[in-house]
């Protein structure tokens, strides 16, 4: 199988699925960060995808129907993917049980899009579950194409600040006051 194969493959109802379990089996948090302006709407509506200010591939579009959102998350043991949002952010984590069916690639990093540039030989040795955690476990983003619901996110607060989602409170039980928040308007 080719990396091209491979990419193809993970949009197939099948292949979100393997993705999906490989994930989910290999990382137990996933976080994602947010402007802090963002905290209300999140707290009613939850995580909704959006396009992330980046072309869509072809493929993607005719895949979802035309959808051109995703919710960008960053596996917790792999390696750190900042927001692209300046200002003050804040930081959410969900379980991996919480999240929704539809996880894939994220298109928008195109690191992860080129799966890496695994290569024919590698993908043979690392298997399509291997060549999954060798591309998420260096770019640290997946894609999910669905809502996250409110009601499964937790959120870091001040003197909870640590990378220990299972300890942070969820989002719908604390004051904005509480939250912790990165100023990243130098960035």
């Amino acid at each position: 199988m080719a990396a091209d194969d491979l990419r193809l493959e993970l949009l197939t109802p099948q292949g979100i699925a393997l993705f999906r379990r490989t994930v989910t089996d290999h990382y137990g948090w996933f976080m994602h960060e947010s402007a802090f302006e963002r905290v209300d709407t999140i707290r009613r509506e939850g995580l909704q995808p959006r396009n992330p200010g980046c072309g869509v591939p072809d493929v993607v579009v005719s895949t979802f129907k035309g959808s051109d959102g995703i919710v960008c998350l960053n596996p917790l043991g792999s390696r750190h993917a900042k927001s692209s949002h300046a200002g003050h952010i804040f930081r959410m984590g969900i379980r991996a049980a919480d999240l929704p069916p539809r996880l894939g690639i994220d298109w928008s990093y195109p690191e992860s899009w080129s799966l890496r540039g695994v290569t024919d030989a590698q993908l043979a040795g690392f298997g399509r579950d291997g060549a999954i955690l060798y591309v998420v476990d260096d770019t640290g983003s997946i894609a999910s194409y669905d809502p996250i619901p409110a009601s499964v996110l937790r959120v870091c607060t001040k003197g909870k600040h640590g990378l220990f989602p299972s300890t942070w409170p969820l989002l719908s039980s604390v004051g904005n006051d509480e939250i912790f928040t990165i100023d990243r308007s130098g960035v």
